[in-house]
């Protein structure tokens, strides 16, 4: 079985068991009893605490690990919302370590290798609404000679459903000195990435993909692949009110 079907069933089982309580931490009395239009800046006002919306969180995969109770190389902070977009709900991942470089490498005479890193997140609309949108901000910066190349891929998911892919590839004849790139994933960009009609107060777990490829020619060329600026993921999710 390849490293690509073994990475997905991997994420599959260990997100079912990081998120078997899909819920948000109230309990199903302090949600029902929670008024609709109280929805703060990070939450549902229910009973003593804020539940927040954003909650839940994990990263996995050979280039990051990490969960909201367990420290790692990947941080989370919820953002304040803006004023004029009271019912967008913002979080920003810190991955300051996610890198595709030789010099990573236990063994530095590969010729192919690999980073990956997955991020989940946990949504939890309050009642009377339901998650309407959700984009993904983040960027790149990419470092090679000839004689290497590069692919990355990015992907914004919400369930089992695609919103947003992002792919380039550097080629082998191609020399580029620390290259930059930001990536904006917006659904409906694409006629086949259209966003899910949900459920009013539906929960779902929000996915971004990282995966970049290094691939040379020989041992000693060299390749460097990080986050671009801050080394960051903003994830925002919009609530609209049910109908």
């Amino acid at each position: 079985m390849s490293k690509r079907v073994i990475l997905p069933v991997a994420f599959t089982l260990i997100g079912g068991l990081l998120f078997a309580n899909l819920r948000s931490p109230a309990s199903s009395s302090e949600a029902q009893a929670a008024d609709p239009a109280s929805v703060s800046a990070f939450g549902v006002s229910g009973g003593a605490a804020s539940v927040p919306v954003l909650n839940r969180w994990f990263a996995l995969g050979s280039g990051c690990r990490a969960k909201d109770d367990l420290p790692g190389d990947v941080t989370m902070e919820l953002l304040p919302p803006e004023s004029a977009q009271p019912n967008s709900f913002r979080a920003r991942f810190h991955l300051g370590s996610l890198r595709l470089a030789p010099a990573e490498l236990s063994d530095k005479t590969l010729l192919k290798f690999a980073r990956e890193c997955s991020i989940r997140l946990n949504i939890n609309p309050p009642p009377g609404k339901k998650i309407t949108k959700v984009t993904a901000t983040t960027g790149y910066a990419v470092d090679k000679p000839a004689g290497a190349k590069v692919t990355i891929l990015n992907e914004l998911k919400i369930g089992n459903s695609t919103l947003g892919r992002h792919e380039a590839t550097f080629m082998n004849d191609e020399s580029v000195s620390e290259k930059a790139k930001s990536v904006s994933l917006v659904p409906g960009t694409r006629l086949d990435e259209p966003f899910p009609v949900l459920s009013c107060a539906e929960p779902k777990i929000i996915g971004f993909n990282y995966t970049w490829l290094g691939e040379r020619t020989q041992a000693s060329s060299t390749l460097d692949v990080q986050l671009s600026g801050a080394k960051t993921l903003d994830i925002e999710a919009e609530l609209s009110a049910c109908p």
